[in-house]
């Protein structure tokens, strides 16, 4: 009976003690479900933000990110081909509409250019061609008389007509002769003065393709390439029910971090092509940079109306 007494004490004991044991393991498994919860619930109230502040974009009650670029982007070519004698302009250079930017050589076009104003400018076969058709007139009037008092032959008379006529037509092929070689001056000079590149308006020169002693060829004209700065493109993906309500002409304010003050620009562009994967249009918002405050690339913000 005491064996049995021991026994029943010791399992007594040993339920005891799984049972202190069991306590700390389930306040430990308590505790995971409430931090298990609590990630729950701030994951759902993440969630929950994220759809408040995409319904809010949606709505158009947010603000939409953007960037700027340039309104125009240049490359500058060159219609003849040639050597590259002088470059005028450097990477990050103001330069106004007008402004020399690239020269070609231009000895050889500038001999043929003087030997086509020589031979404009020589009238020595037009003296010669016009003192004959003179002679031939004086010749063909005294003829004339002649004939009116009976002292001339028809057929003489005749050949005096004749020849007065061909003396006029090379005094008329000389000066056409002479006519063409001032066009062919005026095409020398357009050649020549193409060999000089000049910036079509103004704005930065970004990049310079030539340096001196290359060829520029027509398969490769480009030599400069500019951007017009004084001018800006705000470009933005805005969703489509949104865009649909903007229209071109349309005043907007765009926000820079660079700025105390939004910068107002106007609509220039709506896309009437929405993006399938994201649902968003782009719209482009010209904006006045002819102070230079404002840069391309840079971000900014536009604020849609409520």
């Amino acid at each position: 009976m005491t064996a049995c007494v021991t026994i029943d004490r010791d399992e007594t004991l040993n339920s005891a003690d799984v049972h202190s044991e069991r306590i700390p393991m389930l306040k430990v498994f308590q505790r995971r479900q409430t931090r298990l919860a609590f990630g729950f619930s701030i994951g759902a109230a993440c969630w929950l933000l994220g759809a408040l502040h995409s319904t809010a974009a949606a709505q158009g009650l947010g603000d939409i990110e953007g960037f700027t670029e340039p309104y125009r982007k240049l490359h500058v070519a060159c219609s003849e081909t040639g050597i590259v004698a002088s470059v005028h302009v450097r990477i990050g250079d103001r330069v106004k509409q007008g402004q020399t930017l690239v020269t070609l050589d231009s000895s050889e076009h500038r001999a043929l250019l003087e030997l086509a104003q020589h031979q404009m400018n020589a009238h020595g076969r037009l003296a010669a061609v016009q003192a004959e058709a003179r002679l031939r007139q004086v010749r063909l009037d005294k003829l004339v008389e002649l004939a009116e008092q009976g002292y001339a032959h028809e057929e003489e008379l005749q050949r005096a007509r004749t020849e007065c006529e061909v003396a006029a037509a090379q005094v008329l092929g000389v000066q056409e002769d002479i006519l063409a070689k001032s066009l062919e001056v005026q095409r020398l000079q357009v050649q020549l003065d193409n060999r000089t590149i000049k910036a079509a308006q103004s704005g930065v020169v970004v990049d310079v393709l030539k340096e001196p002693g290359e060829f520029v060829s027509f398969n490769d004209p480009n030599v400069v390439v500019m951007v017009v700065v004084d001018r800006l493109l705000a470009t933005f993906s805005i969703p489509q029910p949104q865009a649909d309500s903007l229209k071109v002409g349309q005043k907007m304010r765009v926000y820079f971090a660079s700025q105390s003050e939004p910068v107002e620009g106007t609509i220039d562009v709506v896309s009437p092509v929405t993006d399938a994967e994201s649902g968003t249009t782009n719209v482009q918002v010209l904006l006045d940079n002819a102070a230079g405050k404002l840069r391309g690339g840079e971000h900014c913000t536009l604020r849609l109306p409520e």
